[in-house]
């Protein structure tokens, strides 16, 4: 019998227990949505919010920009509901910046943030302002100097030129408070990588700006046409070198004549690599057959002045003496003389020609006056020259007396009876 009734009060006390449980499991979920749907007093922080700058045509009015960019962003704190909360974003609350409310002089300038809510939110805590650099837009061309600290070694037969920059000047462009109190531009180049320098080279170097005290200047505003450019370092080179002269035909070589040139060298000055490979300078060109007999001739020395110029030295002329050497001369009277085109009218007026020849006794004695040939070239005549006109000649002679040329320039009179 009590064994019964044992069993019946702890099954009345299980079933007192259930209700228990899900009144606590309510309240719970009440609790829960009371304090994260319907709290009055949930806040939440929206970042990253776009600021609209306002009123930024009245600046551009009165010739003022805006140069820290027009990308702005806030962080917003809000309350309320999170039921209401939870149906707004980002781009619901508006944040406005009037640029020119309090606008007084050109310079950075602290803006104040009006923030626009949607119903019901309550505005908690905010970005109060943003920083904004108003000023005239100005450019100005500054002029380049370059930094002479090179870095760079050279052998001591070498000499360093003075670094040339890529432009003479730059265009700055940003706030006119910043342009104004720039004085000059300077680039820096290292040239150090470079090892023994021997020759003329180009590297890039950075432009930076500096005002009139030697201040360098650097500003997020400004921006230059050529933030980098190239700059040279002429490697120059001191050397002796052989005056010399080459000749029209070919016909005088060492065998044949001997050439003295007075000075016979020079001292040269210029770009490393042009004066290292320069061995002769040529003076000028020589007609042989202009040479009857052993000659001095005069030429002025002129160095062409984008390669070398001549160092330490005080003359502007040079002689050259030529001798012949085992050649002679001969006249020969020569009857073959013709003309090249032109028509059946066009003859020529002399019977005979007296031409000189220059070569070895052997070769000129083994020449004929039949061998030589005088003729005027006629091709371009078109019939409008009448009478006896006088026409330059050339004299030829076989393949087999090569080295034997005529001296002087000959003329012959060819006449056209119409």
């Amino acid at each position: 019998m009590n064994n019964d009734v044992n069993t019946d009060v702890k099954v009345k006390r299980k079933l007192n227990i259930i209700p228990k449980i899900v009144c606590l499991v309510l309240a719970v979920i009440i609790w829960y949505y009371v304090m994260q749907v319907d709290n009055p007093d949930y806040k939440q922080t929206f970042t990253g919010i776009k600021v609209n700058l306002v009123n930024t045509d009245e600046l551009t009015n009165r010739g003022l920009s805006i140069f820290t960019g027009t990308s702005y962003n806030a962080d917003i704190t809000v309350s309320g509901k999170k039921s209401v909360i939870n149906n707004y974003t980002s781009d619901d609350i508006t944040v406005n910046a009037d640029v020119f409310k309090n606008y007084k002089s050109a310079g950075m300038q602290v803006v104040e943030l009006d923030v626009t809510l949607p119903n019901g939110l309550t505005l908690v805590d905010q970005d109060n302002s943003i920083s904004v650099f108003v000023d005239e837009k100005m450019s100005a061309k500054i002029p380049v100097t370059v930094d002479q600290r090179t870095g760079a070694t050279t052998s001591a037969d070498y000499e360093t030129g003075t670094l040339i920059p890529e432009f003479a000047e730059v265009t700055v462009k940003g706030p006119k408070t910043i342009v104004e109190n720039i004085d000059h531009a300077t680039v820096r180049a290292d040239f150090s990588s470079f090892g023994l320098l021997e020759s003329t080279v180009t590297t890039e170097g950075t432009v930076s700006l500096f005002n009139a005290d030697g201040d360098e200047l650097s500003s997020a505003y400004i921006t230059l046409d050529y933030p980098t450019m190239k700059v040279t370092y002429p490697i120059s080179l001191t050397k002796q070198v052989k005056l010399g002269v080459t000749f029209k035909y070919g016909y005088f070589n060492d065998s044949n004549v001997s050439v003295e040139i007075d000075p016979a060298e020079v001292t040269v000055k210029g770009d490393a690599t042009a004066v290292k490979n320069l061995d002769v300078i040529n003076i000028a060109v020589i007609d042989e057959k202009q040479i009857e007999k052993d000659k001095t001739l005069t030429f002025e020395i002129t160095p062409p002045d984008d390669e070398y110029t001549f160092a330490d030295e005080d003359f502007s002329t040079a002689s050259v003496t030529i001798t012949n050497v085992g050649t002679s001369t001969k006249i020969f009277r020569t009857t073959a003389l013709d003309v090249i085109g032109g028509d059946k009218s066009c003859k020529i007026s002399e019977e005979y020609l007296d031409v000189t020849l220059r070569g070895t006794p052997e070769q000129l004695a083994s020449v004929s006056a039949d061998d030589i040939k005088v003729t005027v070239d006629l091709t371009d005549y078109n019939g409008s020259v009448t009478g006896e006109t006088l026409y330059d000649a050339t004299v030829t002679l076989p393949a087999k007396y090569e080295g034997v040329y005529e001296i002087g320039s000959y003329k012959l009179t060819v006449s056209v009876d119409k």
